[in-house]
């Protein structure tokens, strides 16, 4: 009996923990993905690879639009797995 009572809680536990993260990636969905930040660091490794050769502004400029439309656009990446954005990236 007392065998039993002790999975039944352990399977209680296990599906009340994945139902919390559920709730949890539900309630994140809306927020805006911020990764600008990444992308400045990235942008600024270029320079210091390119021995401290700017890039083109105009260049640079789009390509941050495109992200922050991908980022505002994007509302799959939620589900991603990180497989998922092994792929992407």
């Amino acid at each position: 009996m007392a065998l039993l009572m002790l999975t039944g809680v352990a399977v209680f536990s296990f599906v009340m923990g994945n139902f919390i993260e559920i709730l949890h990636k539900i309630q994140n969905m809306n927020n805006p993905l911020e990764e600008g930040s990444l992308l400045s660091k990235f942008f600024g490794l270029l320079v210091r690879f390119n021995r401290n050769q700017h890039m083109n502004l105009t260049f640079k400029k789009e390509i941050e639009d495109y992200f922050e439309y991908r980022w505002n656009n994007n509302k799959n990446w939620l589900v991603y797995t990180e497989e998922d954005r092994s792929l992407l990236q």
